[in-house]
C-alpha cells in the first residue's frame, strides 16, 4: 500500500509514504520511527487520567512520568545445542506437520489467492465509492485484478481494472505518463466494441490533467446485457498534449488533440457472475 501511495496524485501523501518506506527500511529513525512502542501500563494509565479528571484541577498538565511502565518484553529462549540444533528442530518439526497436515496446507495455500483477490476489490472499491457517478448504478459485485494494456517501458502506462455491477459494467483506466517534456490533459480511453456487441457504451469519464509520473483514472461506463456475454473491447487513448517550456518548467496555453493505441481490453459478464 506505501509503495502504491507513491504514486498517489497529492504531494503530501506520496511525501508520507516515501517516509514511511525509508523508516521500514532502517534509515530516517528506523522502524520504530513508524512503530512506536508504547512502554506504559495502559490500565495504569487509565487510572491515572480519570483521577486527574476527577480532581477537576487541570491548570497543572498531566504528568506523565507518574505512569508506571510495563516490563520489557522477554527475549526468545534460544535451544541448546547451537543454531544448528536449532535449525534441525525446526526441520523436523516442519516435517511432522507436512506429513500431519498436507491437505491443510494446500487449503491455506487456497486461501491465500483469495485474500490477495479480496484486496484488490477492497482497494478499487474505496476508489469507485469516492465518486459519485456511480452511486446509481448500485451495488458493486466484483472489481477484478488490474490488466497491463501497453508494453513495459513505453511512453504511457495503462492498466484497465474492470467493476461488475448489475447492470453495468465500469472500466477503471489508470493512467501514467513518462514524458518529461509534455503534460496530457482531458485524457480518456475510447472503446471500439465492434467485438463486444451485447455491451453497450453510456459515459466516458475523462481525468483532466496526468502530470510526469503521477497515475490518474479515467472510466468508461457499459451497460451489460443479462446473462453470459464474452468479447474484447479495442481500445485508443486520447488526450490533449501540452509541451512543457524547459525554461519555467510549465505547460503552453495551446496544445493539441493526440492518440496512442493500446492493446484491446477483454471483458465477460454474467448476471449472477463474472467470468
Amino acid at each position: 500500500l506505501l509503495k502504491r501511495a507513491l504514486f498517489d496524485n497529492d504531494d503530501e501523501v506520496r511525501d508520507r509514504a516515501t517516509l514511511h518506506l525509508t523508516q521500514l527500511a532502517g534509515a530516517a529513525g528506523g522502524p520504530e520511527a513508524v512503530r512506536p512502542s508504547l512502554e506504559l501500563n495502559l490500565s495504569a494509565m487509565e487510572g491515572a487520567l480519570n483521577a486527574y479528571l476527577a480532581a477537576d484541577d487541570t491548570q497543572q498538565p498531566f504528568d506523565v512520568s507518574t505512569v508506571p511502565k510495563v516490563a520489557p518484553a522477554a527475549k526468545p529462549h534460544k535451544p541448546p545445542g547451537g543454531l544448528m540444533a536449532a535449525a534441525g528442530g525446526v526441520t523436523a518439526a516442519a516435517a511432522g506437520s507436512a506429513a500431519a497436515g498436507g491437505a491443510a496446507a494446500a487449503g491455506a495455500a487456497g486461501g491465500a489467492g483469495t485474500g490477495a483477490a479480496a484486496g484488490y476489490s477492497s482497494q478499487y472499491e474505496a476508489i469507485i465509492k469516492a465518486r459519485p457517478e456511480f452511486a446509481s448504478l448500485g451495488p458493486l459485485f466484483k472489481s477484478c485484478t488490474p490488466v497491463r494494456l501497453t508494453e513495459e517501458d513505453t511512453e504511457y502506462a495503462i492498466h484497465a481494472v474492470k467493476h461488475v455491477f448489475p447492470e453495468h459494467l465500469v472500466l477503471q483506466f489508470d493512467c501514467t505518463n513518462t514524458i518529461a517534456e509534455q503534460r496530457l490533459e482531458n485524457v480518456s480511453v475510447m472503446l471500439d466494441l465492434a467485438d463486444a456487441p451485447d455491451f453497450e457504451a453510456e459515459t466516458v469519464l475523462p481525468l483532466a490533467s496526468m502530470p510526469l509520473n503521477e497515475v490518474g483514472q479515467c472510466f468508461s461506463v457499459l451497460r451489460r446485457p443479462a446473462g453470459l456475454s464474452a468479447g474484447k473491447m479495442g481500445c485508443v487513448l486520447k488526450f490533449t498534449v501540452k509541451e512543457i517550456d524547459p525554461s519555467t518548467g510549465e505547460a503552453e496555453e495551446e496544445g493539441y488533440e493526440d492518440e496512442y493505441q493500446v492493446r484491446a481490453a477483454p471483458c465477460a459478464g454474467h448476471s449472477d457472475r463474472e467470468t
